[in-house]
């Protein structure tokens, strides 16, 4: 499984807006996707705390278009110290998955 750990401004304890959430998919995620089927985990730095679903949804934007909810649940994983964030983010890039599946 591929890790990659975001870069994030250190001061940045939330972030927010879907074309943020585009450029840092587009500049720190996609060059080191070489399949959008593989197994990914995303490192969300730990000084960021709140995540408003504006990012999320311009984040994930692309990868949805490409292979969908459900596949995008199965392969990609959300990795934070802060385990709320984790859950907020699971469901926002999944609420119109097929099934009810919890994030992992």
């Amino acid at each position: 499984m591929k890790k990659i750990v975001l870069n994030l401004p250190k001061d940045a304890v939330g972030i927010a807006g879907y074309p943020y959430g585009q450029e840092i998919y587009k500049t720190q995620v996609k060059p080191l996707i070489s399949d959008v089927h593989d197994k990914v985990e995303i490192i969300f730095p730990d000084q960021v705390k709140l995540v408003a679903s504006s990012f999320i949804q311009g984040f994930f934007s692309e990868l949805i278009q490409k292979i969908g909810y459900v596949a995008l649940k199965d392969n990609i994983t959300i990795i934070s110290s802060n385990a709320g964030l984790v859950d907020k983010i699971c469901l926002l890039y999944t609420s119109d998955a097929a099934d009810d599946t919890p994030c992992v």
